[in-house]
């Protein structure tokens, strides 16, 4: 169970990954706008929401893939 918080979470995707904006839906749900680097290192990564001292995480929560940039 997690109590994420608006104004109060906070997502890593890890390195290249910028979170640009956070919206908390509820307690247990939340969308993260984010921009990939073009350098970013492709790959699965673990997606990691900080609330206060509550950390939840999710390895393999996204992947980078290679592709054409937009």
């Amino acid at each position: 169970f997690t109590n994420f918080a608006q104004t109060t979470s906070q997502v890593s995707f890890g390195a290249g990954i910028t979170v640009n904006s956070v919206s908390v839906a509820s307690a247990t749900s939340l969308t993260a706008n984010i921009s990939i680097a073009q350098n970013a290192a492709t790959g699965v990564r673990i997606v990691r929401v900080t609330t206060g001292a509550e950390v939840a995480e999710l390895d393999g929560g996204f992947t980078v893939a290679a592709g054409t940039p937009v």
